[in-house]
This record gives C-alpha cells, structure tokens and sequence, in this order.
C-alpha cells in the first residue's frame, strides 16, 4: 500500500536489469516486495568504471576521422588492396557457403536464427565493399588508439564457446550495460555498438570462425584433419622450444607460418622446387632421424640461418618464413619431408605506413591465407585440393617484438576454424577437428600441455584488479558478464533453507502451504539437482553480490505459473576473507537460500539468460 501510494506521486517506472546494475542486493527479497527502496534503486543507472566507462576512457572512436595527414590515406590504401586482393583469390573461410550482407543490414540480422549460412558468392563488388564496410572501420580505430580492439573482441567471442553471434552478444559485458544503461548517448551507443558487430559478423563469416564449444555443433559434412594430435602438439613443441628459449628466429618483426599436409594427402609434395629452399627427408637429414627432432636441427642449419638472418637496416622487412611439414605416416613422424624457404610479403612490416601491422593482427591473418606455393597457384590453406578434401591445418607465429614474447603470439587455421592458440583451446576444443576414429583425437599422456607453453605468453594472466594490459582489457569489455558451471558435491551440507525466507515463499507458491513440508520437499530436491548436475554456480562480473547458486525447484509461482527457481548466495561467513572459518568449520553449509524467484526475475536481477538456468532433475 505504502508503495502504491508513492508511485501515484511520481512518474511511472519501469523496473528493467538497469534498475540493479551496481546495487548490493543482499537481501533480494526487498526487491521481490516491491517496498519504496526500489524507488532509490531505480536512480543507480550505470555501472561506475565499467565496460562503458572503461572504452571511452580508453578509446577515442572518432581519432580517425580527426586525422588529415597522408598517412590516413596511406594505411586506408593498404588495407584496402589486403582486402581486395583477397576477395580475388578467394581466401576466406567457407567461402563456398556465403551470403552477402550489405554492412547497414549485418546489425540487423541478428535477430535471425540461421546467421550466415545461406550465403551467395557471385558478386565480387558486393563482397568486397562488404568487407570493406564492416572491416576498415574498427581497424581504423584499433590502429589510432594503439589497441587492435577487432583481435580483442574476436578472441573473447572464440572463448565463449557459443556456436551463434547473437548468443554472445546477449551475454558480453560491454554490449550488455549499451543494452541496459540509459545514460549512454544514444546515437554514440549506436555508432560503437554497429561498429563492433558489423566487424563480429563479418570476420566470423569471412575470416575464420571459432571452434565450437561441443562436436553437436559442428557439420556432419565436415572433415577433420586426419592425423593424429599427437604428432601436431609434437612439432608444435620443439617450434616453441626454437622460437621461444632458442631465438633461432631473430628478425622482428616477422611471421613464421607452419603448414602440415596430413598422411592421406596425394604424394605430389615430395620433390617441391622453390627457389632458395631448404628440403629435408629421410635420405637426407641435418641431424635427427624424424621430422618432431629434425626441427631444431633445420632451423640452427647454416643454410637456414641465413635464410631468415635479419635484413639489413636499409631492406624492407617484406620476409614471410614458410615451413611446410608433408605428414607420410599418421604412427611417427620418420618419414616427414619439411620444406623451409621464404615469401615475399607486398608491404614491410616494420616500416611500411608507419607500422601499420603492430595493432593489426588481420593483417597477418591475411599473409597466412596467402599462397604458400605462390607459382601457379600450386598449394594454397583454403585450395580445393587440400583444404576441402585433405584439410591443410596451418600454425602462424605473429613475431612483433624483439624485447618481450608479450606480444608475440601464434594461431592456428583448419578448414575455415581458427583462434589464438591457448592451452584451454588445446585442452577443450582441438580434439574437435582430429579425427576421433581410433583415438587421433586424443592426447596421450607423452604430451605435456605446460611444456607446451614455457616461454609463450598466451597464457599469461593478470591479477591485478586494474585494467593494465590489452588482454584484461578485452576480457574486461567483451568478457561474459557471468559463467557458470555445476556446483561439485562435497561431504558438507550444501545449502541451508532460513524459515523466513521459506515463510515468505509459501505467499509465491502455488504446490506447498506448509513451511514443513517444503522445507523437506526443497531438501530432497536439492540432493537431486546436485546429483544430476542441475545445481548451478555463478559468478557475476559486474553485480553484487559476485557469486550465487540456482537450482529449479520444479514447483510454479502462484500468480503467472512460471517455474521457480531458488537462489542462494554464499553464507555470511564463508567468504574469502575469512579463512579461519573456511579451514575450521567444514561441515557448515556454504550456501543460504535468498529468495524464490522466476526466470524474468532473475533476468532483471542478476541479468542471466533464461537459457542457462538449470533444467531441473525432473525434467532431464
């Protein structure tokens, strides 16, 4: 009544996620109740020092546009002729599978379920200014600002592990306080929201696209590498081990792309003629008698040495290294012929428009599409022969900087899939595009993933609470707003019911009007929501409270017949700063049940999509 009295008073409100973006909601059910404190909560509309706060403290979308020297034009006229060029040779990802887009009409397709299969390839015009269109746009920003944001971007969106767009964007940071945050200027919200998925869009379709979190997601038309993983990780090592701890490759500047042709691939590789290049196969080796041990010895070669010696100061740094690896036999590596020579790149990646390629990674992305055989057009990563039906798997290493490996990073591409390589890809996602018959897919226990990475900076991760560095920036803006995973059952109690958060509940429900009986019915239904793996724990990034429990209780609210589901937060005194109670109270539950709430509740609340709330044991 109070409530009702006071809203006559005021303006209607609508109470949306924005009323609770930065708001300490210890107590959910002051908000279920509807009590005049909503009415204070309403006012807090932004998040402070968030994803918004954050970019436009970082990043000046409108520096581009601000310059009027040569250089605008220079580097406008560089990634246009990547572009161009590549849409005449066609190396794009899928490429047989395309539609085009116009780039006022990407932004507003995402609400179509189907995003980019149904696509038509016969009109260059069209692709290119596509390209163009959605591409130049934030590369242009990326490079004035010193930040490649596309890469950034990219790489949060390859990590979700969500096979849509549109599934992403509803869940990222940064795109979820534009949605929700009213005090961002519209047309400025528009002009960086457009800007972002348009180049979303049309990298996915053009350039590469993740690997999917799950092989249900992948095309029963689809071919894996037909090799073992193994022998990939392998060479993969030992190239670490060269680059990394024995700087056999020391121009910076530079690019070193790998290219494996599997075992079934026709046998017309084995006696390439490049000019300047260096063979070795098993009738004539440097030093080791299989292709993993040969590498080392190839590259520390005399031969090899000074092909990639550094050039000199008055040279172009136009140097792309090449390593062709032809598999013969998916058991060893024995009989492995490697090819060793260099490309010629059109553009100097050092000096060229004053280094346009070091916030640029797409730009390097494009060498690696490149013709590895430029002569005749013999082997290229996405040709028909080798790509479609004997799948070329490349590894590229974007060399930028002498003095640290942070900014050296390495890629790999598979039949139109790609992504910066980390150990989590290698761990949850590679086994995906080997061939699972008779375990290729699987990695032994001979493979260490750790050594894998000693030295390469991929996996480096900050702590810092600060945004310090490119890669916790992209993670803080394009990061999930929240990941979950089902909570492990230990020996401890689980999750405590207080009576007047059940006494509340009863006025909710629709099954239950005695405490007692749904205090036992919750009890029962927890046990089994952990059993079946359908009690979830989430971790909020930019809420209070940072984490909280969900499970559906199966039962329906009162009123609207929508499921319930409860939701706990973590137990006033388990919290991280308090360890002796951690360490002397085990048996203490670590969860309190909040509240009862429905699914639009906990959207508005906590901002979690109705997709990831628990199913419920009943219903699996």
């Amino acid at each position: 009544k109070t409530f009702l009295q006071l809203s006559s008073k005021l303006n209607p409100i609508t109470f949306t996620r924005n009323t609770l973006l930065n708001t300490d909601l210890l107590d959910v059910n002051k908000f279920i109740n509807m009590n005049t404190n909503m009415i204070q909560m309403h006012e807090q509309k932004s998040i402070p020092n968030g994803p918004w706060d954050t970019l436009k403290n970082k990043v000046d979308f409108d520096l581009p546009s601000k310059d009027r020297s040569s250089f605008h034009s220079e580097y406008m006229d560089l990634l246009n002729d990547y572009l161009s060029s590549c849409v005449n040779n066609r190396r794009f990802s899928g490429f047989h599978s395309m539609h085009s887009y116009g780039a006022s009409e990407i932004l507003d397709d995402l609400s179509e379920d189907d995003e980019y299969d149904h696509f038509n390839n016969n009109d260059n015009n069209n692709f290119e200014k596509e390209l163009k269109e959605c591409l130049i746009p934030l590369l242009l920003v990326g490079h004035y600002n010193k930040i490649d944001l596309g890469q950034l971007l990219m790489e949060q969106y390859q990590s979700s592990n969500f096979s849509k767009i549109n599934e992403y964007i509803s869940r990222s940071s940064l795109f979820d306080e534009m949605e929700a945050n009213r005090n961002i200027d519209l047309a400025e919200k528009d002009k960086v929201k457009t800007m972002l998925i348009n180049y979303l869009k049309c990298y996915t379709k053009y350039i590469e696209k993740p690997i999917p979190g799950h092989i249900n997601q992948i095309s029963s038309t689809f071919k894996p590498f037909n090799d073992k993983i193994d022998n990939i990780l392998s060479y993969y090592s030992k190239l670490n081990f060269c680059i990394n701890q024995q700087n056999m490759i020391k121009t910076r500047p530079i690019q070193f792309d790998v290219y494996f042709v599997p075992p079934s691939a026709p046998n017309d590789l084995d006696d390439l003629k490049v000019s300047g290049m260096i063979k070795s196969c098993p009738d004539n080796r440097f030093g080791a008698d299989n292709g993993t041990e040969e590498i080392y010895h190839l590259l520390a070669s005399q031969q090899a040495q000074k092909l990639m010696d550094p050039v000199d100061d008055d040279s172009r740094n136009n140097k792309k290294i090449n390593l062709l690896i032809v598999r013969k036999n998916i058991n060893h590596t024995n009989y492995d012929i490697l090819y060793l020579f260099v490309d010629e790149l059109p553009y100097d990646l050092a000096k060229s428009n004053n280094s346009c390629f070091k916030y640029n990674e797409l730009l390097w992305k494009l060498n690696t599409k490149r013709d590895v055989i430029s002569s005749g057009n013999k082997l290229n990563v996405d040709s028909f022969k080798y790509s479609t039906n004997y799948n070329l798997f490349s590894i590229s290493y974007h060399l930028h900087s002498k003095e640290s490996n942070s900014t050296n990073n390495s890629y790999f591409y598979f039949n139109g899939f790609g992504s910066k390589i980390t150990k989590q890809n290698i761990f949850s996602k590679w086994s995906l595009v080997f061939d699972s018959k008779h375990g290729n897919n699987e990695i032994s226990y001979n493979i260490s993933i750790n050594h894998l990475f000693e030295n390469n900076n991929n996996n480096k991760i900050e702590t810092t609470q600060t945004v310090n560095n490119n890669d916790e920036f992209g993670q803080y803006l394009f990061g999930l707003k929240y990941t979950f995973c089902s909570y492990q059952r230990t020996s401890r109690q689980t999750l405590t019911f207080p009576k007047d958060v059940l006494q509340h509940g009863l006025k909710q429900i629709a099954e239950f009007d005695e405490q007692q009986q749904l205090y036992y019915y919750l009890t029962w239904s927890c046990k089994m929501q952990l059993i079946h793996k359908q009690y979830l724990h989430f971790s909020l990034k930019h809420r209070q409270p940072k984490e909280i429990a969900i499970f559906n209780t199966e039962l329906t609210e009162i009123h609207s017949k929508e499921a319930l589901y409860t939701v706990a937060v973590l137990n006033s005194k388990y919290n991280d700063h308090n360890n002796h109670y951690r360490n002397n109270n085990n048996n203490k539950p670590k969860w309190k049940m909040n509240a009862f709430m429905t699914g639009k509740q906990i959207y508005n609340i906590y901002g979690i999509s109705s997709d990831d709330l628990p199913k419920g044991s009943r219903y699996i």
